[in-house]
C-alpha cells in the first residue's frame, strides 16, 4: 500500500528561502533551484530534484541545511531523503551533450532547450536532439580560474597542452580521482578553451549517463546513424564519470566505435572519472586497452596551503570579505573535499552577515560545529589525542605507548598541555589516560612545554593547531 504525501508548499517555500540566505548563489541556481520537499505521513521528507546530479550534491553537503530548514516549519521531521524527479511522459528522453556554439551563434541557456540539427541517417532529414546540460558549461570552470597545487599541476598542465594542440599530444586524456577535486572544472575547462582558441570548432561536453541515455533514445527511435555523426563529427568529446559506463555492451561498443573514429582523424578525447582505467568495473577489455592507451592522470586531495588558497578564491569570486585566519581553520579541518568547504564558507558569511560582524576564527569554527565537523561541547582527551596524532604524524597509540622516541614523547607532552587546558579533566585524569602514567609524570611534561612555548614560536604554532583541531 503507498504512502500517502502531503504537499506543503510553504514547506518548499520556507526551504528554497533559507537555502538562498545561507548557499552561495552558483550553488543555488546549479542544486537548489526547482527542488520540491513533500512530507509524508510517517513523519519523513522527502526532497525532489530537478537532476541527478543535483541531488547527489544536496544530499552530500547540503543536507543539514534543508533538515533545519524543514524542521523550523515541521517540527516533528525523523529524516530527510532526497530523489530526483521522474521525467514528464512528454518530456524528449534524448540527451546527447552540450554542442559548444560557435562564437557569433545565439545561445540558450534553458537547460531544456531542443536544437534542430541536420543530420544524417533519417527519411526527413532532420532530428530533434534536446539539448540537456548536464552538468551547464559554467564560466567559472574556465582553466584560469582553475586553482593549482602539488595535487593537481600535472593534470593542469596536460589540460593546458591538449588546449593548445588538441588531438596531437594526449589523446585519450583520463582524469581521474574522488570526487570535488576539480575533474568537471578541467573538462570544462578544456572544452571552453578549444572553443575559445578556434571558434570553429565542434566540441561536445557531456557525461556519461548522458551519453548512454542519447544512445538508448537513439536505438529506440531508429536514428542511431544521426547519433553517430552528431558525435564522430565533433573536434573534441568530452566525456564526464565515465565509471557510469557499465549498463550495457552495447553502449560500451558505440563508444570504443566512436573513440577510435575520433583518434584516427586527429581529433581529441578527454574523460573522467573516479577510478583509473584499471580499475573501471565491468569494461570491454578494448575499450579498457583504450581508455589505458592515453595519459592516465590522478588528482589527490588539495594540500593544506591550497585549500586555504581555494578558500580565498572562491570569496574573492563573490567579493566576499574573508579573514585569513577563519580561512586556515576550514581549510584545517576539511581535508577531502572543496564542495564541503565551500559549504562551509558559505555557512560562516551567512552568520556573519546576519550579525553584522566581520568573519573570524571563531565564527568558523562555529559554522562547523553547526555543519557537525566540528563536535559541539568541550573538547575530549580523545580529541586532542588525535589532534595530536594529526599534526606530528605518530600514531595514537604509540603517543599513549611506553615509547621514548624523541618525536612520540614530544607529541605526548603537547597532548597533556593542551588536554590541561582545554579539557576539564584533572592531571591524575590525563595521566591515567596518556598509558597511566603518574601524577608528577604529567605536570614535569606540562611544564616542560610550558617552558618551550615561552621561548618557541613553532612550539606556540603546534599548540595553537591543536586548540584549533579540536574546537578551542
Amino acid at each position: 500500500m503507498s504512502k500517502k504525501i502531503i504537499d506543503d508548499h510553504s514547506i518548499t517555500e520556507s526551504v528554497l528561502e533559507h537555502l538562498r540566505r545561507n548557499v552561495s548563489p552558483d550553488s543555488f541556481d546549479a542544486y537548489c533551484a526547482g527542488l520540491v520537499v513533500r512530507i509524508e505521513d510517517d513523519g519523513n521528507a522527502t526532497v525532489l530534484t530537478p537532476t541527478r546530479h543535483a541531488r547527489e550534491n544536496l544530499e552530500k553537503i547540503f543536507k543539514r541545511e534543508i533538515a533545519n530548514a524543514i524542521r523550523t516549519a515541521f517540527p516533528s521531521l525523523l529524516d530527510v531523503h532526497f530523489c530526483a524527479k521522474p521525467r514528464a511522459a512528454n518530456e524528449s528522453s534524448t540527451t546527447v551533450g552540450a554542442v559548444l556554439p560557435s562564437a557569433h551563434a545565439h545561445v540558450n541557456h534553458t537547460p531544456h532547450a531542443a536544437a534542430t540539427a541536420t543530420l544524417p541517417g533519417n527519411n526527413n532529414g532532420k532530428v530533434m536532439w534536446a539539448a540537456l546540460l548536464e552538468p551547464p558549461l559554467s564560466p567559472l570552470y574556465r582553466l584560469e580560474n582553475f586553482e593549482s597545487g602539488v595535487c593537481n599541476r600535472i593534470a593542469c598542465a596536460a589540460a593546458q597542452t591538449v588546449v593548445e594542440s588538441p588531438g596531437s599530444v594526449y589523446c585519450p586524456l583520463y582524469l581521474h580521482g574522488d570526487n570535488g577535486l576539480g575533474k568537471t572544472h578541467l573538462l570544462q575547462g578544456i572544452a571552453q578553451g578549444i572553443k575559445e582558441r578556434n571558434p570553429a570548432a565542434k566540441v561536445i561536453f557531456t557525461s556519461c549517463e548522458a551519453f548512454a541515455n542519447g544512445y538508448i533514445a537513439a536505438l529506440q527511435a531508429r536514428t542511431l546513424d544521426a547519433f553517430r555523426a552528431r558525435f564522430r563529427a565533433c573536434d573534441a568529446l568530452l566525456i564526464d564519470d565515465i565509471e557510469f559506463l557499465s549498463r550495457t555492451v552495447k553502449i560500451q561498443e558505440e563508444l570504443l566505435h566512436t573513440v577510435q573514429y575520433l583518434r584516427n582523424a586527429g581529433k581529441q578525447v578527454v574523460f573522467s572519472a573516479i577510478v583509473a582505467p584499471s580499475e573501471l568495473a565491468r569494461i570491454e577489455p578494448k575499450l579498457a586497452e583504450v581508455l589505458r592507451s592515453g595519459l592516465s592522470i590522478k588528482l589527490e586531495f588539495p594540500e593544506f596551503e591550497l585549500r586555504v588558497k581555494l578558500l580565498h578564491a572562491l570569496a574573492k569570486r563573490r567579493s566576499w570579505a574573508l579573514d585569513d585566519g577563519a580561512a586556515r581553520i576550514l581549510a584545517l579541518h576539511i581535508e577531502k573535499s572543496v564542495g564541503e568547504l565551500e559549504g562551509a564558507l558559505c555557512k560562516m558569511v551567512a552568520v556573519s552577515r546576519a550579525n553584522g560582524v566581520c568573519t573570524s576564527s571563531e565564527l568558523a569554527l562555529g559554522a562547523l560545529r553547526d555543519l557537525g565537523i566540528v563536535r559541539s561541547g568541550p573538547p575530549t582527551l580523545s580529541d586532542v589525542l588525535e589532534a595530536c596524532a594529526k599534526t606530528f604524524g605518530v600514531k595514537a597509540d604509540d603517543i599513549r605507548s611506553g615509547k621514548r622516541d624523541a618525536s612520540v614523547a614530544h607529541a605526548r607532552h603537547i597532548g597533556m598541555y593542551v588536554s590541561r587546558h582545554v579539557t576539564p579533566h584533572t592531571v591524575a585524569e590525563i595521566g591515567r589516560f596518556y598509558g597511566n602514567r603518574d601524577h608528577s609524570t604529567v605536570l614535569h611534561g606540562i611544564r616542560k612545554v610550558t617552558g618551550m612555548a615561552k621561548r618557541d614560536e613553532p612550539i606556540r604554532q603546534q599548540i595553537h593547531q591543536i586548540k584549533q583541531l579540536v574546537g578551542s
